[in-house]
């Protein structure tokens, strides 16, 4: 639940943010409060792109609710109250500028580097490497697929996961890493992992 209210804290603090991206690009804000992913529809951040990253938000909080039932009890009106208060949001507010970090993926360059460099050597360096310089930059999903399909053993892959999953900048993308396992159970545990659910 405090992972939950940080997030949205963070996407009302970027309200006093202004910076040009390009289109629909993937972004990490981060500022004393902590760090946040958000996708920009348009030029720049405004405050429908932080409406839309917290509705984006309580929709999963909404699937988790349908498949933990467990946890329906205590989100649900949660859920409730906070999409009330997304309506009320205005729409137009005078942005003030805060001291934020602007977090992207690695750049492709970057990344070839790494790959390069986990593939030539085994399960065991590649973890080292990993936790030495890995966790410096930031990673897509897409990219922490290509990661995990070097490693040769399922716990090895598990354990990638665990030290680069608070560099990802696309967690709910995560599905998309379950075919790099052998079994379905695998994979799901994978997301886990990644949503810190099981640790």
């Amino acid at each position: 639940m405090k992972k939950i209210f940080t997030a949205l804290t963070l996407l009302l603090i970027a309200c006093a943010v202004t910076f040009a991206q390009p289109s629909a690009e993937k972004i990490i804000v981060t500022s004393d409060r902590g760090s946040c992913p958000l996708v920009l529809d348009g030029a720049s951040l405004n405050v429908r792109d932080l409406l839309n990253n917290i509705e984006s938000r309580l929709r999963h909080l909404q699937l988790l609710t349908l498949e933990k039932p467990e946890l329906r009890r205590e989100l649900q009106p949660v859920i409730s109250e906070l999409a009330a208060l997304v309506a009320l949001f205005p729409q137009e507010v005078q942005l003030v500028p805060v001291d934020v970090t602007i977090v992207k993926a690695v750049d492709n360059y970057t990344f070839d580097f790494i790959i390069v460099k986990l593939a030539e050597t085994d399960d065991a360096g590649r973890l080292q490497f990993l936790r030495s310089a890995g966790i410096e930059e930031f990673y897509s999903m897409k990219q922490i697929g290509e990661i995990v399909e070097l490693f040769e053993t399922t716990q090895n892959k598990f354990e990638a996961v665990r030290i680069l999953r608070s560099n990802i900048i696309d967690p709910e993308n995560a599905w998309t890493v379950r075919d790099k396992f052998r079994s379905e159970e695998d994979g799901d545990r994978c997301v886990q992992i990644i949503f810190s659910w099981d640790d």
